[in-house]
């Protein structure tokens, strides 16, 4: 049987609900997403790039069927300078963003969508072919990209206003990413 296409908007959406409600992935899912927006809000953001690192590997890991475990996105520290170095490029870009107000950075955002899954997938590349790997994916990718960006940005608007809905909204925009990663990365 045939993966469904990675534009097939049902099929991205089924799976991405199945992994983040599997029994086993949930509590996980759910406890480490609230770890990461604390600590990266706690620490100015110095912290979220290797926080996004160890929680991207680990929903990577979700959506192949292995099993995860709460803290793994702790496993980002592993790998300090390298994503450092990586969110301070990626804040960069989005002060640079910024010079077309909105537009910028929703570009920005967009291009920069696929830092962390190759990044994770990539670990030899430093900060800048991570940059350039995913700026070359979503140039190859414009309409995955935009699907995902769209459904994780308006997920983020409706629920994001309370740490409550944020929490949710970024680990279901997570395995989504990591979901449809995987079947563009084949």
């Amino acid at each position: 049987m045939q993966p469904a296409p990675a534009t097939d908007l049902s099929a991205i959406m089924k799976d991405s609900v199945e992994v983040t409600l599997r029994a086993d992935n949930l509590l996980p899912l759910l406890v480490d997403a609230f770890i990461v927006i604390s600590i990266s809000f706690c620490s100015a953001g110095l912290l979220a790039a290797p926080l996004l690192h160890g929680y991207t590997a680990m929903c990577l890991r979700a959506v192949r069927g292995e099993k995860i475990a709460v803290g793994e996105s702790f496993r980002g520290v592993e790998r300090l300078g390298p994503n450092v170095v990586l969110g301070l490029a990626l804040g960069l870009l989005m002060v640079l963003g910024t010079a077309l107000p909105v537009v910028g950075n929703l570009a920005v955002l967009c291009v920069l969508w696929w830092c962390f899954c190759v990044s994770v997938e990539r670990p030899e590349l430093g900060a800048f072919g991570v940059l350039k790997a995913a700026f070359a994916v979503t140039r190859a990718r414009p309409v995955e990209t935009l699907i995902v960006s769209a459904i994780g940005l308006g997920l983020t608007a409706v629920l994001g206003a309370t740490m409550v809905g944020a929490v949710p909204a970024f680990a279901f925009t997570a395995v989504l990413t990591a979901v449809v990663w995987s079947r563009i990365s084949r």
